[in-house]
């Protein structure tokens, strides 16, 4: 592998490691930002062991029904 394929493999794998930290800092806010009665609607539905970005998905999919809820 040549110097240019090495700096181009190192430069795609910090882009891919920012975003996954991207989406993983977006999804912990999301979390955050939840009422209690809220995290615990969705934790219900989704089962005990969701992750946090499961939640957040989950959250973002019925937005204005976990938002009803206070």
């Amino acid at each position: 592998m040549n110097k240019i394929s090495k700096a181009a493999l190192c430069v795609s794998a910090m882009i891919v490691l920012l975003g996954y930290a991207g989406s993983f800092e977006y999804a912990e806010e999301i979390v955050y930002s939840l009422t209690e009665k809220q995290y615990e609607a969705i934790k219900n539905d989704l089962g005990g062991k969701a992750s946090d970005k499961q939640i957040a998905m989950k959250y973002q999919e019925n937005k204005e029904y976990y938002d009803s809820i206070k």
